[in-house]
């Protein structure tokens, strides 16, 4: 089965092309343009590595992260967080909250990949 990735980002072109480069690398890649439909596909979909922005129409980066790293169910599920706002690397995180790995836009897809394949494996 392949490995399932979710974006929860709402600037189109960048889903776009996100999803364009995961899936011709082998990747299954599922999307949502704002913080709550993007809670709800990590609740029903079972990704195996969320990529996440920060600041999002309604609910922000952080409050997603900070209930997906909270929740037994969830907590083990990879968060990169992909963001334009430098200063969001800067958050402070309580250590079981903390998202993997952080990506400041622009980012560097092949950088990117390497970060996922570090956390989930080659599709």
């Amino acid at each position: 089965m392949k490995k399932k990735i979710l974006l929860v980002e709402n600037e189109e072109g960048i889903i776009n092309f996100l999803e364009k480069g995961l899936k011709a690398v082998g990747y299954d890649v599922i999307s949502a343009m704002d913080g709550t439909t993007g809670l709800e596909r990590a609740k029903n979909e079972a990704p195996d590595l969320v990529i996440l922005d920060v600041i999002l129409p309604d609910v922000n980066g952080f409050s997603i992260c900070g209930f997906l790293k909270g929740n037994d169910k969830y907590r083990s599920i990879p968060l990169i967080i992909l963001t334009g706002h430098y200063e969001a690397k800067e958050q402070v995180f309580d250590e079981a909250y903390k998202p993997e790995a952080f990506f400041n836009k622009p980012f560097d897809f092949a950088q990117l990949l390497e970060t996922i394949q570090k956390l989930i494996g080659k599709p």
